[in-house]
């Protein structure tokens, strides 16, 4: 990975106190677009990571969830709770725990994982979002993949 960008990560982590990255969906290689923070553990706080929703919002969805955490708006998140005026579509979100092998995959927090030179011990939050029908997904479909096990699921 290039030095320069993780210097610029490095920077927007310095300002912020998170950065967001973007992975966006390619001719070759088709599937889930996603965006994830880094740089949250710093703080002791999980990564956040929303899937299947275009970056602009999942990355805005990331960034006032922080914002709201940092400023003791709202608690920290846990798997299992329901979030409400998140989303800048207004849709509430859900939370899960990201199974550790899902992270240490390498997938998904690529970025977060070089940055902080191991795949172990980094630990996410995944933001579920519901259909436009407003039902929650059970199981991980070509447009959400669930990386943790809904508890909204019979």
């Amino acid at each position: 990975m290039q030095t320069d960008y993780l210097a610029s990560i490095e920077n927007i982590i310095a300002r912020r106190g998170w950065a967001c990255q973007a992975v966006f969906e390619c001719v070759d290689d088709p599937g889930a677009e996603w965006v994830y923070s880094i740089g949250l553990e710093d703080r002791g706080w999980p990564e956040f990571i929303v899937v299947g929703l275009p970056p602009d919002v999942g990355a805005r969805t990331i960034n006032q969830l922080c914002d709201d955490v940092a400023a003791g708006i709202r608690p920290m998140p846990a798997s299992g709770d329901t979030l409400h005026g998140v989303a800048p579509n207004g849709y509430p979100l859900r939370t899960i725990t990201v199974q550790p092998d899902i992270i240490q995959g390498g997938e998904w927090f690529n970025v977060a994982l070089v940055r902080r030179g191991s795949r172990q011990g980094l630990s996410a939050v995944q933001l579920v979002w519901p259909s436009v029908a407003g039902e929650w997904p059970e199981e991980t479909t070509d447009t959400q993949p669930l990386l943790g096990d809904p508890w909204w699921a019979d």
